[in-house]
This record gives structure tokens, C-alpha cells and sequence, in this order.
């Protein structure tokens, strides 16, 4: 393995940690991620941000399907700093 992805990898393994850490603080269900890109395809590519369906007042009504981290928050790609970055915070 290229010695370039091993750290890619722990770096990537440290801010998914960072980014529970702060879910599990906030414990608030209605909250967003904003990721920034670099972080947002890593966490595409293990699978981490998937595709989910979301309605009003969790519902099915007016569904509309958006990416979530882990299946239960709604993610968003920011371009706010160095690629790596991501803030938790209130869904608006």
C-alpha cells in the first residue's frame, strides 16, 4: 500500500471520530454536517454518505431523497477551507 494513503487513511479514520464526537455532544437528531469536498468523497467512498429518503416531520410526506452521513444526517459539501474540514450543526 502506497505510504501516501496509510496516512490519507488515518487522517480520514481521526476526522470520521471527530465528526461522531460532535453528533453524539450535540445530541440533537435535527442536525446537518457540512463537509468539505475531500472529506465528503472519502466518506462517499466507504460508504458513509449514502443516499436516504426524508420527509416532512419524518414522515413520508413530500419525501425527498438526500445524501446522509450514516443514514441519519442530512450532509452537505462545503467549500469553506482546505478540503478537509466539516461543521456539525442545526439543520435549517
Amino acid at each position: 500500500m502506497d505510504p501516501q494513503q496509510i496516512i490519507e487513511d488515518s487522517h480520514i479514520d481521526a476526522i470520521i471520530e471527530s465528526v461522531d464526537q460532535a453528533l453524539e455532544e450535540l445530541q440533537n437528531k435535527n442536525v446537518g454536517i457540512k463537509f468539505e469536498v475531500k472529506i465528503y468523497k472519502a466518506l462517499v467512498d466507504r460508504e458513509l454518505i449514502k443516499e436516504e429518503k426524508y420527509g416532512v416531520l419524518g414522515t413520508g410526506l413530500l419525501a425527498s431523497t438526500l445524501p446522509a452521513y450514516k443514514g441519519k444526517w442530512p450532509a452537505h459539501i462545503t467549500h469553506e477551507t482546505d478540503g478537509w474540514g466539516f461543521t456539525v450543526g442545526i439543520s435549517e
